[in-house]
């Protein structure tokens, strides 16, 4: 019985958001030992809009601290993987473009989606495990790359090989069941933003455009 109660707290989405908090904050102190020159932070919980936004790591001081990247955490997925992950790829635009984070990530405690605020969004697919040390160190990188401005779509191909962090296992499942709903939820946000509702036609062709620059990113993971 305790154990069961264990195991859902574990599963939870702020068992998961707290966990992540740590590796960035650990993180961050990680990178000013290296250069004091960028400070950064890590916050929870900061209001965009109506809502909160589960962390925000920020670059700057004072008047001159900007968001830098965030993070949109949710419980381990287990089923509807893609609706799931789409509805908070979504939220996390939303929230980016309000706080105007250049960067945005979604992570399930298995499956990180790191995202650019511009298309073709999508970046990179990892999974990883929130028990797994190697995710501290992929955080860390991931910060270092993003303060000294070098994780550019360009070059994904140099940073990737140091991420150190596995692809996707079940690719096919991705590929048919994941990115296609995760696109249109980014694209739907991205033009809620920018005007008058986009028709369903329209829509599904910029989906089409995308989708095999996303595929691309996946299975080269």
């Amino acid at each position: 019985m305790i154990s069961e109660h264990l195991n859902r707290a574990s599963d939870s989405e702020e068992y998961v958001r707290s966990h992540l908090f740590c590796c960035f904050s650990n993180a961050i102190r990680r990178y000013v030992y290296y250069s004091s020159t960028k400070p950064a932070r890590v916050l929870a919980e900061v209001p965009a809009g109506r809502d909160k936004a589960d962390l925000v790591v920020t670059t700057g001081s004072g008047r001159d601290e900007l968001g830098l990247l965030l993070v949109e955490c949710k419980r381990r997925i287990l089923d509807k993987q893609g609706r799931k992950l789409g509805e908070a790829s979504g939220q996390a635009a939303r929230y980016a473009t309000e706080l105007r984070c250049p960067y945005f990530a979604v992570y399930d405690g298995r499956v990180f989606l790191l995202f650019r605020n511009e298309s073709p969004f999508l970046i990179d697919v990892s999974e990883v495990s929130l028990e797994e040390v190697i995710l501290g160190d992929f955080c860390f990188r991931l910060l270092a790359n993003l303060l000294d401005q070098k994780y550019l779509v360009g070059a994904l191909a140099k940073f990737l090989g140091h991420t150190a962090l596995p692809g996707i296992s079940d690719k096919e499942l991705f590929e048919k069941r994941v990115l296609p709903v995760v696109i249109r939820y980014i694209l739907r946000n991205n033009n809620e933003r920018a005007g008058p509702k986009m028709e369903e036609k329209e829509l599904e062709t910029r989906c089409s455009n995308l989708l095999p620059l996303w595929l691309d990113l996946l299975r080269s993971r």
